[in-house]
Formats: C-alpha cells, sequence, structure tokens
C-alpha cells in the first residue's frame, strides 16, 4: 500500500491500474518540484527525496536523505520542505 502524506492527511491512496495518472509538465520557463517523504513510526524514524524537473521533464536538480529521529510524519515533510529550499536557494 502507498501512503499520501500531506500536511493535515494521511491516507492510504488505493491503485488502480485502469487509472493511470501522468506527470504534468510546469508552464515554460518554469521548474516543477516533487517532494517525497517516509515515516516509521515505530522507529521514530523516515527519510525525504525532491527532485526538481523543466518543461522537458528533465530533471534539473534532486536530492534525498534520512532522518534518522523524527516525531511524525509532518515532522518528516517539513524537513522534506526545508530541505528542498535550501537545495534550491543555493
Amino acid at each position: 500500500m502507498v501512503w499520501e502524506v500531506s500536511a493535515r492527511l494521511m491516507k492510504p491512496i488505493e491503485k488502480n491500474h485502469q487509472k493511470v495518472k501522468k506527470w504534468n509538465p510546469p508552464p515554460a520557463q518554469t521548474l516543477k518540484v516533487n517532494i517525497y517523504c517516509a515515516f516509521i513510526m515505530e522507529k521514530k524514524s523516515g527519510g525525504w527525496g525532491f527532485i526538481v524537473r523543466d518543461t522537458n521533464e528533465a530533471a534539473v536538480l534532486a536530492s534525498a536523505a534520512r532522518l534518522d529521529s523524527v516525531h511524525d510524519a509532518f515532522c518528516a515533510e517539513a524537513q522534506a520542505c526545508l530541505a528542498t529550499i535550501t537545495a534550491m536557494s543555493t
């Protein structure tokens, strides 16, 4: 089962093999950022990752890391967002 995590929502995503949602590119002259995070409640650990793509779907920037100590899924997502913003501003 795949989980969708957002700041206020955590719900399972049902895999429907008949409907496949394709990645939609951003408008011209813009970048699209996809941020991912994981949280393992039993271990209070997780990880994050992000990828930045242009209108041609080419990866411009990407990174990922483990989180050895994280309180909950919201904190994992916050760490992912912070790492993304930091990487994009340098």
